[in-house]
Order: C-alpha cells, then sequence, then structure tokens
C-alpha cells in the first residue's frame, strides 16, 4: 500500500471527518488494525460489510468513533459527537505521518 493521502472535513450532519480517497478495501483490515493498536480502541459494534461499504464503530471508553470505508470515499474516521473529534484529529495525523 503507498502512502495514502487525507483531508479533515464536515459531513451532512456536521460531524468531522478525515477522509483518505485512495485506500482500497483490500486496506481496511490493516489500516483499522493499525489505528485500533495506536490508540487502544476497542470495537463496539460487529463490521457491517455492504456490497461497496465497510462500517466499524470503535470507541476509547470516553467517545465513539467510525472507521469505516465505501467505493465512493475511501477510508474515513468519522466523530460521533463533538467530544470525539480531538480523536478523529489525533488519527489523522498519526496517518498523514505515515
Amino acid at each position: 500500500m503507498t502512502k495514502p493521502t487525507g483531508e479533515y472535513h464536515r459531513d451532512a450532519s456536521d460531524r468531522l471527518c478525515f477522509e483518505m480517497f485512495d485506500v482500497d478495501a483490500i486496506d481496511y483490515p490493516k489500516l483499522v488494525a493499525r489505528i485500533v493498536a495506536q490508540f487502544d480502541l476497542k470495537s463496539s459494534s460487529e463490521l457491517v460489510v455492504g456490497p461497496d461499504q465497510l462500517i466499524g464503530v470503535h470507541t476509547n471508553g470516553q467517545c465513539s468513533i467510525g472507521l469505516d470505508w465505501d467505493s465512493w470515499s475511501g477510508f474515513f474516521v468519522t466523530a460521533h459527537a463533538p467530544e470525539a473529534e480531538p480523536l478523529v484529529k489525533s488519527i489523522g495525523a498519526f496517518l498523514s505521518d505515515g
């Protein structure tokens, strides 16, 4: 996997997201494993697998984020509430540094 690039934005629900357009579905498990290990996250739901999407909800015990992939957006990290925004920013910085 080449080093993907990412950017922050707000989704239609005004939630902070860090999106990496150039990540393939095949890279999702490895990328999620790196994030989970680095930030001591736990899965808080079963992985939802659809024909063009992967949806995983994770928590650090204080806040919840989505670690998701779809064929339109690539890989994205989404804050499920405002208090999760610092975690999304930290994950974005971690992924941007390699």
